[in-house]
């Protein structure tokens, strides 16, 4: 009756030494599992912040875009109606040349 106690406990001893050995290696795959977590997040907050800066930088030259178009067309209107001025100021010159030269041709 003796040995099979103690075969018994020789058991039980092992067993908890297994399940000790278990808990161990669980505890400390948790622990590398919640590791791995914390690099995820500071990774997935670096990205965040990337985005984040990249859509200012996007937004701003879309802005900067915008006002450039928008001096471009002032220019270029501005320039069309110099152009304009300046065509209708030759016109006249020309058709007072031409007015001055048929009086002439009268005379």
């Amino acid at each position: 009756r003796i040995e099979e106690l103690e075969e018994e406990l020789d058991k039980e001893r092992k067993s908890k030494i297994k399940a000790e050995k278990q808990r161990t290696d669980l505890t400390r795959e948790v622990d590398e599992l919640h590791n791995r977590c914390d690099e995820l997040d500071n990774q997935n907050a670096l990205s965040s912040e990337n985005v984040r800066r990249l859509e200012a930088e996007v937004s701003k030259l879309r802005r900067e875009l915008e006002t450039s178009n928008v001096n471009h067309e002032t220019e270029s209107s501005s320039l069309r109606k110099r152009n304009t001025d300046i065509l209708n100021e030759t016109q006249e010159q020309i058709d007072q040349s031409n007015r001055a030269k048929s009086k002439l041709v009268y005379f």
